[in-house]
């Protein structure tokens, strides 16, 4: 059976903090998504090579953006995209499994705890090449998701919010970790831009026919982000 060691001072690291204030989870599902990360890693990754599925496959096998993963320090992405620290939390498994296969261990702890193997620096760099040169096009031909940034966001909520609805005059690391993990799955102005105009149109969350209204924090939630855009809070309709 498989397993991967989980210390009990998990809860409280300071990578697992950054990791909830970014996916705006808590603690509970936090954990919950990191021991999934782990364990698909387990399944399908066991060296901790990440590169050959890349991050967005790896999104949609956990249920959450990877690039949180990356930001909070659980992804390495040099030398090349893999587990942070991996060996440490399964060494002790993948010593067992292999106990009638030491070379095999050896291979996976010397790639888990070092480089990329000689053989596939080549390769590695031609990869690398050849993702620069895609980003690089996609940028000339994407002016709006390249220069869309969190402090436009903010310009944007400013400038298109309702009138009875809180202006943004700080960016905090709180603020700041949320606005970029939206907009990592939203990178394009026009989305925000027709987000506010729901907002707008929103009796209830304009504050006009409630005593509570919206603001720019809560709106970076997914969950809250997510009722907008399925019209949970549209005016209701009247119907003669």
């Amino acid at each position: 059976m498989s397993w991967i060691k989980s210390h009990k001072d998990l809860e409280y690291h300071p990578k697992l903090l950054k990791l909830e204030a970014l996916c705006t989870m808590d603690r509970n599902g936090t954990v919950g998504v990191l021991h999934r990360f782990w364990y698909w890693t387990m399944a399908y990754a066991e060296d901790g090579d990440l590169s050959k599925w890349g991050l967005e496959t790896l999104s949609k096998a956990i249920g959450i953006d990877a690039n949180n993963l990356v930001e909070a320090g659980w992804i390495d992405q040099e030398p090349y995209l893999r587990v942070h620290d991996w060996f440490d939390y399964i060494g002790d498994y993948l010593r067992a499994k292999y106990r009638r296969n030491p070379e095999k261990y050896e291979a996976i702890k010397n790639k888990c705890t070092g480089t990329v193997p000689v053989q596939n620096r080549a390769s590695t760099r031609i990869d690398k090449i050849r993702e620069d040169k895609i980003r690089e096009d996609k940028d000339l031909t994407d002016t709006s998701t390249k220069t869309f940034k969190v402090t436009d966001l903010m310009a944007l909520w400013n400038e298109k919010a309702h009138l009875n609805l809180p202006r943004v005059t700080m960016l905090n690391k709180t603020r700041e970790a949320h606005a970029k993990a939206r907009l990592s799955s939203f990178p394009d102005k026009s989305f925000w831009e027709n987000t506010i105009t729901k907002i707008n149109e929103s009796s209830f969350l304009t504050g006009l026919s409630s005593t509570w209204k919206a603001d720019f924090d809560w709106i970076l939630n997914p969950t809250n982000l997510t009722k907008i855009l399925e019209g949970n809070y549209d005016n209701k309709r009247k119907f003669n």
